[in-house]
């Protein structure tokens, strides 16, 4: 599966990109909203991961514009700061899932299967 990730922090690329390349995916890494949106246009992911919180186009906004213009594509937001309005929020655009940081990986994990699952259905 082919996985954007974006993140204005380096220890998220690192430590989840890291991650999910070992289990098999392939990862690009976006700093910030424009620049992940950027990266769909140029190549269109399988997943996208978004914090939602970053400088610029926040991952609610990211993830309105990724409904509109690409709505095949799930989008899986993290925040380190999660509250149920934002979750709501999130949910009622189209996200696919909402994590909390830290995230924990055995969670990232079990959600990107059900997501390539459902992908793999889909076709």
């Amino acid at each position: 599966m082919n996985i954007l990730l974006i993140d204005d922090e380096p220890i998220i690329h690192q430590s989840l990109g890291s991650f999910l390349r070992r289990v098999g995916h392939e990862v690009q890494i976006a700093l910030n909203g424009k620049e992940g949106l950027s990266r769909v246009m140029e190549q269109t992911p399988d997943l996208v991961i978004s914090d939602i919180k970053m400088p610029g186009l926040n991952g609610l906004d990211l993830l309105t514009h990724l409904k509109i213009h690409y709505p095949q594509i799930p989008v899986l937001l993290i925040t380190g700061h999660g509250d149920m309005d934002t979750a709501v929020a999130a949910l009622q655009i189209g996200a696919h899932s909402y994590l909390c940081k830290p995230i924990k990986l055995d969670q990232l994990i079990e959600t990107v299967q059900v997501i390539e699952a459902q992908q793999k259905l889909a076709c």
